[in-house]
């Protein structure tokens, strides 16, 4: 905080203090807020991120340990963290306890599998991977939920990787709104003509799957209907928001507006 915003966040504090009644008290109760406003967005330049969507779940994967502070708040706070069974052998004491554990139940430690036993489903069937059959619950189980976060789903082997965030399009057929967030940026499955909000000069890549017609508005370069997905990589937002028309369905990876930071 500046040399005058801390002078002005003292001299609120101070008037609040003295004066308790009236217009005076309401008038400087909204200026404190607006100043912890402002210093919670210089805190929190990614807080774009939940602004239009906050998980009713977050689905923990077997990947990357998630390092981005977004991800660790939902590690230590959120209510419903479904594991899959695996990463229960990880689970840090600072997490929050998961909601469920979920998976074909081949890797869960013995002690783990006693500790959380009450809490454990099994799907023993391998045509799905642990991160399907944790969604696949959710919506079993759980119908009210729609907004779902997958986390630790990325890193390690490379063909888990490709394979967890191809599967976003899948689960966006079951009608939910799913997000992949990594430790570097998030995943968005999208079909037909959508909007996005995000800052000015957010790095942008569309990967194409099912889509035609494609074009654009507020984004740097000009997009088209890409056949190679390395072809709708390295794109940038030229405004707080963007579009995206087309028929048919692609993947959007938004890079977080502190990246070139963490690098």
């Amino acid at each position: 905080m500046d040399t005058g915003r801390c002078g002005l966040w003292c001299l609120v504090h101070l008037q609040r203090s003295l004066l308790y009644s009236g217009t005076l008290y309401s008038l400087y109760d909204y200026r404190l807020f607006w100043l912890f406003e402002m210093e919670k967005n210089d805190c929190n330049p990614d807080g774009w991120l939940t602004a239009n969507f906050e998980p009713e779940a977050v689905v923990v994967g077997g990947g990357d340990t998630p390092n981005h502070p977004l991800m660790r708040k939902w590690l230590e706070h959120h209510p419903r963290l479904v594991c899959c069974d695996g990463t229960a052998n990880q689970w840090q004491d600072s997490w929050q306890e998961p909601w469920q554990i979920v998976g074909d139940g081949d890797s869960i430690a013995p002690a783990v599998h006693e500790k959380y036993k009450d809490i454990i489903t099994i799907y023993p069937e391998q045509e799905t991977n642990d991160q399907t059959k944790a969604i696949h619950f959710i919506h079993e189980k759980a119908p009210d939920i729609r907004r779902i976060a997958i986390i630790g789903s990325t890193g390690k082997r490379e063909d888990h990787t490709l394979g967890n965030i191809s599967l976003l399009l899948e689960y966006q057929k079951l009608g939910l709104e799913v997000r992949m967030y990594t430790n570097h940026g998030v995943f968005i499955p999208c079909c037909d003509t959508t909007t996005l909000h995000c800052p000015k000069d957010t790095a942008v890549s569309i990967f194409n799957f099912t889509a035609t017609h494609l074009s654009s508005e507020k984004l740097a370069y000009p997009i088209y209907d890409f056949t190679n997905w390395w072809q709708g990589t390295l794109n940038q937002t030229l405004a707080d928001d963007f579009t995206i028309h087309a028929q048919g369905c692609y993947l959007v990876y938004l890079a977080y507006s502190n990246q070139k930071e963490r690098e």
